[in-house]
């Protein structure tokens, strides 16, 4: 808000459309199993063909789940915390009618099974060198110093305070259910104790975990206040219209003030659609347009082609993380990229001293932040120095096959700065180029 600090991501749920299009399919999924396993006598039409209606519960939170194992691993993978949860504590509990929940809930979990064969299936077909660019990590550590886990923490001293004040029962349902979303921050974030495998776990952190526990305390507030909130009376009015200006005030500050980090990023990515747009147009016969490589001065631009243009692009920041690259291939690329700007070593041993995306680009996103792995280490000169080396060794032997290899078709260079263009009309005659908005486009042939 004061110009200073992180304040990315705000609104972490609605990112991108990943996680945003899983989220409320994580949320149906917790709605179906509360009916499921809530107690509530259900009214059903004589005439109808299902009187049962926990089977289209059943059936509607395994399609939720489904939808989360196809959309994003850290919100399906929740999801089944979220599950077992529930399980674990209705058969330490065991509240009237437990054993028809627990089969209701064996039911779920085997469609919930039946949906994770393909995904399995698919996951055993990814590249070798996947685990480590996504940042696996092989560690029985407990992590216990997470956010979510303060939330659920509180949370659970809440229900405490509520069962010793006798305001709820323990084994009233929604205080069990309570309970169980409680306990899913925990799970998530020590599953590695007994996996020994541990992914990233910020986005649990960011993406996920912080809603479910954010749910908790809410569920948690609903049920200790419930005769409050049922009889209307003016204080829980009160209480209950100040959460919800102060959440719409918060939400406000995150979608106006925090965003401002990104606006001189996006206004460049609204600058550099013309270009894109006419990339497009001078491949739309071709039906090799897929092959045809950019080579792009301008990182941003770089880095949203993907989205725009059908060509590949040389080198962009998140390029390494597509199985489809090798980690060697990756980093001859981003050399490839210095190269074609007239970068030297010592340019690079600055950039690798003083730039995040170089760091990322030859020693990935584990080692410029301690947010994304437990096992994170900073960077250390003796490997910037190796890394140097073998980049000025990169550009003495550079050559045709390394000029050939992807062969460039076409070059974007943003107007506002100037670049020297000697390294690539070394090996590519480049024509006059068609400044478009706030780029020029050159098409280039390989000498």
């Amino acid at each position: 808000i004061f110009f200073d600090g992180f304040s990315y991501p705000y609104f972490p749920g609605f990112r991108r459309y990943i996680p945003a299009l899983a989220m409320p399919a994580f949320f149906g999924f917790v709605a179906m199993i509360w009916k499921l396993v809530g107690g509530q006598q259900e009214l059903t039409n004589p005439k109808s063909k299902i009187q049962n209606p926990k089977l289209i519960f059943g059936g509607l939170a395994v399609l939720c789940f489904a939808y989360c194992v196809f959309s994003y691993f850290y919100i399906w993978t929740t999801a089944a915390a979220f599950l077992g949860c529930v399980v674990l504590v209705w058969l330490v509990q065991r509240p009237d009618g437990w054993r028809r929940d627990i089969k209701n809930l064996a039911i779920v979990g085997a469609g919930c099974v039946l949906t994770l064969i393909p995904y399995a299936y698919l996951l055993s077909k990814r590249t070798d060198t996947m685990d480590n660019v996504q940042l696996l990590v092989n560690t029985h550590a407990p992590d216990l110093f997470r956010f979510p886990e303060y939330v659920s923490f509180a949370v659970l001293i809440l229900l405490i305070a509520g069962l010793a004040c006798k305001a709820i029962d323990l084994n009233g349902r929604s205080t069990m259910f309570v309970l169980s979303l409680t306990s899913v921050a925990f799970v998530i974030f020590n599953q590695q104790m007994i996996t020994g495998r541990s992914l990233q776990p910020i986005h649990y952190q960011v993406f996920i975990g912080n809603y479910v526990a954010a749910l908790a305390a809410m569920s948690a507030i609903g049920i200790l206040w419930k005769k409050k909130l049922v009889a209307g009376k003016f204080v829980s009015r009160i209480a209950c219209s100040a959460l919800m200006i102060a959440a719409i005030f918060w939400g406000f500050v995150e979608c106006h003030y925090t965003v401002r980090v990104l606006d001189d990023a996006n206004i460049e990515r609204d600058k550099a659609v013309p270009v894109a747009n006419r990339l497009s147009e001078l491949v739309k016969d071709d039906p090799s347009r897929n092959r045809k490589t950019v080579l792009s001065f301008d990182g941003i631009f770089a880095d949203d082609m993907p989205t725009l243009v059908p060509q590949n692009v040389l080198w962009a920041r998140h390029q390494h993380v597509f199985a489809g690259l090798s980690w060697d291939e990756s980093k001859e690329r981003y050399f490839q990229q210095l190269y074609y700007q007239n970068v030297d070593e010592r340019g690079l041993d600055y950039l690798l001293k003083n730039d995040f995306v170089s760091q990322i680009a030859l020693f990935g996103w584990g080692r410029h932040t301690d947010r994304l792995s437990v096992e994170s280490k900073p960077l250390t000169y003796g490997e910037v120095a190796v890394e140097v080396r073998n980049y000025k060794a990169y550009r003495e032997n550079f050559g045709r096959a390394q000029a050939s290899n992807p062969l460039i078709s076409f070059v974007v260079i943003p107007n506002d700065n100037a670049f020297d263009l000697s390294k690539v009309e070394q090996w590519y005659d480049l024509d006059e180029g068609e400044v478009i908005g706030g780029h020029t486009l050159y098409r280039a042939i390989f000498k």
